[in-house]
């Protein structure tokens, strides 16, 4: 498909950008799956992210906070690719294709050089696509681009492009309680994954406007300092082992920014999880999804919650509160079924608990419940109502102190809380939060 001529002057504006760094010294190369030959390229390439903000400054920025829901409103999506280990002369090609499978637009080759260099370099390269005012904006829906080295397909990233929509007020947004609590030390990973690669899994509508509400709450409610909290949209497998460990190792990122016996750590998950179905046990285990997991594999790609709690409780943590904002059904909130061949209601999930005596965890659902949506409030259900718990209508006894139990009374409250509002809206859904953990009566926020 040839783009237009005013659509090629705005690609040309947004030009291909590659900056280069020179390494401490020269190590192995490596390939990946979709890229191999007689030779290992003199490359890799170890991330790949879509953004619709690139800091020319600081362009890595981008891996750690990548944005697959863009609007369009937006001026632009860019598609950002970090080199490691580059030697010799070498070509670049990013390929966009929009939500037809068409193909939006090539930038063709262009050259990627360690030229003049003694040592390997390592560096990010960037291309983007306008959208607003452009074609792109109204071609809504999943788009796809590939990433080439040297004609060989390196990396593919998925990401939509949806209309924007004006915010009605929502109260939770609108007045959050600043308190006079510092929590200086204090270390947060907060996850909304909204939007899956697989073709079968819905998306889960506002896990994005969950997690960014839950982040704003951390700083101006319970004193946590920004740059201690990791934001993360639409997180693969490989950034939950990065961020909490694996079976081998604890020791991920979360580990190193705390400070032994000083840092408290927030959980925050937004997103799908899934039963484990190859298992012969009566209940079965549960896994959080990553954006590219397969819920029919989940064991395979799945990042399991017991390793989590298990992981989490190693942290030298002076304390751990968790909040899943999940269900291990199989179910959207919308009561869509992903998982085929699986009749969710009759699976029993297996219940995780804490490990330690210093977490706490409350939980939007029980076993094979369906975690719901709030459409008139913009929320899951389940994060509405802790968002109004923390902003105080959970203390009860108005003594300007808000414990744990206080929150899990109110959002699980049958006559006015998540129970009654399921039912409600969702003819007769069950849906009951859970709390687990020893000293529950622990102060959490002060007013």
């Amino acid at each position: 498909m040839k783009p237009s001529a005013r659509t090629q002057a705005k690609f040309i504006a947004a030009a291909i950008l590659v900056m280069f760094f020179v390494m401490a010294g020269i190590t192995g190369c490596s390939s990946t799956k979709k890229a191999t030959g007689n030779q290992p390229p003199s490359f890799s390439l170890p991330n790949n992210a879509i953004t619709n903000n690139v800091d020319q400054a600081n362009p890595e920025k981008a891996f750690s906070n990548p944005k697959s829901d863009i609007s369009t409103a937006d001026p632009y999506v860019a598609s950002v690719t970090e080199f490691k280990d580059l030697t010799g002369n070498h070509e670049i090609r990013w390929e966009w294709f929009d939500p037809e499978g068409n193909l939006y637009y090539n930038t063709g080759n262009h050259p990627v050089s360690s030229s003049g260099r003694k040592m390997a370099a390592t560096g990010i390269a960037w291309h983007k696509i306008s959208v607003k005012g452009d074609r792109a904006e109204s071609l809504q829906g999943k788009w796809h681009v590939d990433v080439y080295m040297d004609d060989l397909l390196y990396k593919s990233n998925s990401f939509y492009i949806s209309k924007k929509i004006e915010t009605m007020f929502v109260d939770v947004d609108v007045n959050v309680p600043r308190t006079a609590m510092k929590n200086p030390d204090a270390v947060a990973v907060v996850i909304g994954n909204k939007n899956y690669w697989h073709k079968d899994v819905p998306e889960v509508k506002y896990a994005i406007r969950d997690a960014d509400a839950i982040s704003e709450y951390l700083v101006k409610t319970l004193g946590y300092r920004e740059k201690n909290i990791m934001t993360l949209y639409d997180v693969p497998v490989s950034i939950f082992n990065e961020l909490f460990g694996t079976s081998n190792s604890y020791k991920g990122k979360l580990y190193n920014f705390i400070k032994p016996g000083k840092s408290d750590v927030f959980i925050y998950y937004s997103g799908h999880g899934a039963p484990d179905l190859t298992s012969s046990s009566t209940e079965k285990k549960a896994y959080i999804v990553p954006v590219d997991c397969d819920p029919a594999s989940v064991t395979l790609n799945g990042y399991s919650l017991d390793l989590l709690y298990s992981n989490l409780a190693k942290l030298p943590a002076r304390h751990v509160t968790i909040v899943m904002d999940t269900c291990f059904s199989g179910v959207s909130g919308a009561g869509e079924t992903f998982i085929k061949s699986y009749s969710p209601f009759t699976i029993p999930v297996k219940a995780t608990s804490v490990k330690t005596a210093n977490t706490i965890s409350i939980t939007s659902a029980q076993g094979n419940q369906v975690s719901s949506w709030y459409d008139e409030k913009q929320h899951s259900l389940f994060t509405y109502f802790f968002l109004k718990a923390v902003q105080g209508e959970a203390d009860a006894n108005k003594n300007g102190k808000l414990t744990y139990q206080e929150i899990y009374d109110y959002v699980s409250d049958t006559q006015d809380g998540v129970p009654y509002y399921a039912r409600r809206l969702f003819n007769g859904r069950e849906q009951t939060p859970t709390i687990d953990g020893t000293g529950t009566d622990k102060v959490l926020i002060r007013y």
